[in-house]
């Protein structure tokens, strides 16, 4: 285990001689070292005095081209200021805090470089005690995207999303991250499909975009719209990243975008794309407030082996056939992660046509997704699939039962490998406040773990709001009875449960059972 920063230092202090000042500069890495041209970033660091008190100085050299905006830091004691091409801050007689461990942070914010073309910029940092006596130094990088920016809804020519395509395939070969960005609002409504995305390493931002708020921007409207209404075939944004065994950034990611009305996909991601394709915050078949159905005929298709895509964030509803569709797919794990699929925000419908999610190929891993009111099954799983595993998702009111293994309805078809529950009972007991739900599951390898996890729904559909886990352990017996105490009181409500089974006790996930039969808690 490592042992934290802040004891090393105590340790240090308890240690160090008292007799001058002992200087030390530990820079925070930040979650993401890159930016927009122009944009702010933020430096932060832990400048620490071990040793006596002392004025202090702490000088950080600025890119060329860059600004200062601003500082924050822990103690109000700190000063700073633009100098020379730097950022000057200024702390008087100063030592190192026990009792507050972020009296030592400072945070200093100054605008990136404009350039365009893409740049890394190291620079040093440099922590000195007043009058000399004591010295800390630290490199630091800022990455400035290469940006190519749309600055006209029309189809052809200098500005256009086109151009800014063609641009992008030509010049972003993973080497350095690259990004599409839009100088306003706009619908874009190309009149032929679109190049086909061959960069790597490049994002397609719509616009701002905050997956930590608590509603995940659901209910924020969009403010890039790319409508395929003028096409008469093809999909919206094809991603086919030409990415060689060296790139240092791989991959296509869409973003904060409104993708519709294409004849074909939303979103389709072919081969010879190599490596993630991730999509996120974006509204796939609606309009850009998320609320009107404007269809694709399908929301996100993958056909290829070679690739395989996080989905995060997004509102991937009214679409004709079914939401999101991999016919093939990675031996890596594909991940769907909290989107609306089939429901917008607030939970009215907006279903798509077919399934929420059609499984035919690939492993994928689902989580906390709401899978609710599309037209055929919450989840089918085709023959071709290799994994498909689900944790805490809400799935209900879907035209056919919650996840289907083998398109065959009720009764795991081909490929699952699960066992389906058999919920024998389910009562409350008000002396513990809990619900003890009884069952039993057939577990067919003696090499892998068993779990169980329940739902419970106010009306009599598999699925519905995630209430518990129950794990089996090792499956090795045919058949393991459980008895699962699950807290609070779920008198009246329907119960139903599905099994997942794992490599390991604590992950290697494999595969998720069908939802069982509802028993009502009496």
């Amino acid at each position: 285990m490592k042992t934290p920063l802040i004891v090393l230092l105590l340790l240090v202090a308890t240690t160090a001689a008292l007799a001058a000042p002992n200087l030390l500069l530990v820079p925070v890495p930040p979650a993401d070292e890159r930016v927009d041209p122009g944009d702010p970033f933020t430096y932060t660091f832990r400048a620490v005095n071990l040793g006596t008190f002392t004025d202090v100085r702490l000088v950080h050299q600025l890119p060329p081209g860059g600004h200062f905006l601003s500082f924050s830091a822990g103690s109000p004691r700190w000063s700073c200021s633009e100098s020379a091409g730097a950022v000057v801050c200024l702390r008087p007689n100063y030592s190192f805090s026990a009792v507050d461990p972020n009296d030592n942070l400072i945070a200093l914010t100054v605008t990136a470089p404009e350039d365009a073309s893409g740049k890394r910029f190291t620079t040093t940092t440099t922590f000195e005690s007043v009058p000399p006596g004591s010295r800390s130094q630290a490199s630091v990088t800022m990455t400035v995207f290469r940006t190519f920016t749309v600055t006209t809804p029309g189809d052809f020519g200098a500005g256009t999303l086109r151009d800014a395509i063609e641009h992008a395939d030509d010049a972003c070969d993973g080497s350095f991250p690259c990004k599409i960005r839009f100088a306003e609002a706009m619908r874009i409504a190309p009149q032929t499909p679109l190049p086909v995305i061959t960069a790597c390493g490049l994002i397609i931002q719509g616009g701002p975009y905050d997956a930590n708020i608590p509603n995940r921007s659901f209910d924020v409207v969009r403010r890039v719209e790319i409508s395929g209404a003028e096409v008469t075939s093809g999909s919206g944004l094809v991603l086919s990243a030409r990415c060689g065994e060296g790139s240092l950034f791989k991959g296509t990611t869409l973003r904060a975008l409104a993708i519709n009305s294409f004849p074909e996909n939303g979103v389709e991601v072919r081969a010879p794309n190599k490596g993630k394709a991730i999509v996120e915050g974006c509204f796939i078949g609606t309009d850009v407030s998320g609320r009107i159905a404007v269809p694709n005929l399908r929301g996100i298709s993958v056909l290829t082996s070679d690739a395989w895509i996080d989905v995060s964030y997004s509102l991937i509803s009214g679409n004709a056939r079914s939401g999101i569709a991999f016919w093939s797919g990675h031996e890596f794990q594909s991940h769907l992660f909290e989107n609306l699929v089939g429901i917008r925000f607030g939970g009215d419908p907006l279903p798509n046509g077919g399934s929420g999610i059609f499984v035919n190929g690939g492993v994928i891993y689902s989580q906390r997704n709401t899978i609710e009111y599309n037209g055929e099954f919450g989840v089918a799983i085709g023959p071709g699939a290799r994994h498909f595993f689900s944790q805490y998702d809400y799935i209900a009111n879907n035209g056919g039962i919650a996840v289907d293994w083998g398109l065959n309805g009720p009764g795991n078809g081909p490929g699952s490998g699960v066992g389906v529950p058999q919920l024998t009972d389910a009562a409350y007991d008000p002396s513990s406040n809990r619900t003890f739900i009884s069952g039993t599951l057939l577990m067919n390898s003696d090499r892998e773990y068993y779990d169980v996890e329940f739902f419970a729904s106010p009306g009599d559909f598999q699925g519905g709001y995630y209430i518990g886990v129950i794990p089996l352990g090792l499956g090795d017996v045919p058949s393991r009875s459980f008895v699962a105490p699950v807290r609070g009181n779920w008198t009246g409500a329907v119960i139903t449960a599905h099994a997942m089974r794992r490599h390991q006790a604590d992950g290697g996930t494999l595969d998720s059972s069908e939802w069982s039969a509802g028993i009502r808690v009496r």
